[in-house]
């Protein structure tokens, strides 16, 4: 696991740290092209890495799962760290309106790291109902998508099932999260922020509601 702290002086330019040009995600591939030409340009700035937005998991994947009773993944045993984006939007604002964040990279990410196959027993367990856990792939997390009507490239604006990312985003992720790549946690989100983030727990707890809701629906 690679964690990271709030460092006394700032990232030397090249950073590599975790947006390597080597990790093939597409996420990542565009960010970091965005950050070198930040670091290149001249001026001050300040660069916030969020980590894995937990409402894409559970607001999104989470309910999918529950209605076909299966949760498709290719992210095998691989571990990320979700962060709730309101967590996200407070470190940004202290970032904004704070000082001494010139010339910094910061890790917004949860505390600890969960891997698909965990969560998908959290909402099992939350819901009441079984989920049965499908390693597939990366073929087969496309199969997946492909069946549910998910585009492969972002050509358009779309919203599938709440899915509003193409696959080839979601399977070079995984691809990447399977690799080790997103093994990342901070405590970067309560030193600027003063407050830790909440937990993904926490957050599938808050959806509780919802979860016993789709698994009755499911049932008949």
């Amino acid at each position: 696991m690679a964690e990271r702290y709030l460092k006394s002086e700032p990232y030397a330019w090249p950073y590599n740290g975790d947006l390597r040009p080597e990790n093939t995600a597409l996420v990542n591939k565009d960010h970091y092209g965005t950050e070198q030409v930040l670091m290149r340009s001249g001026t001050d700035w300040t660069i916030l890495h969020d980590g894995f937005y937990a409402e894409s998991m559970l607001d999104v994947a989470a309910p999918q799962a529950l209605r076909t009773g299966r949760w498709v993944s290719a992210a095998g045993e691989g571990r990320v760290s979700f962060v709730d984006r309101l967590d996200c939007v407070r470190a940004a604002v202290e970032a904004l309106t704070g000082t001494g964040h010139e010339n910094r990279v910061y890790e917004v990410t949860g505390e600890e790291l969960w891997s698909f196959r965990e969560v998908c027993e959290l909402v099992s367990e939350l819901a009441g109902t079984p989920i049965e856990w499908v390693p597939v792939t990366d073929e087969g997390l496309y199969a997946h998508f492909d069946a549910l009507g998910v585009p492969r490239e972002p050509l358009t604006e779309f919203n599938v099932g709440g899915y509003i990312f193409c696959s080839d985003d979601m399977v070079s992720f995984e691809h990447e999260m399977r690799r080790g790549r997103y093994e990342i946690t901070a405590k970067h989100i309560r030193q600027l922020t003063g407050r830790p983030p909440r937990t993904f727990r926490e957050l599938a707890a808050d959806r509780r509601g919802l979860y016993l809701k789709v698994a009755a629906e499911a049932a008949g």
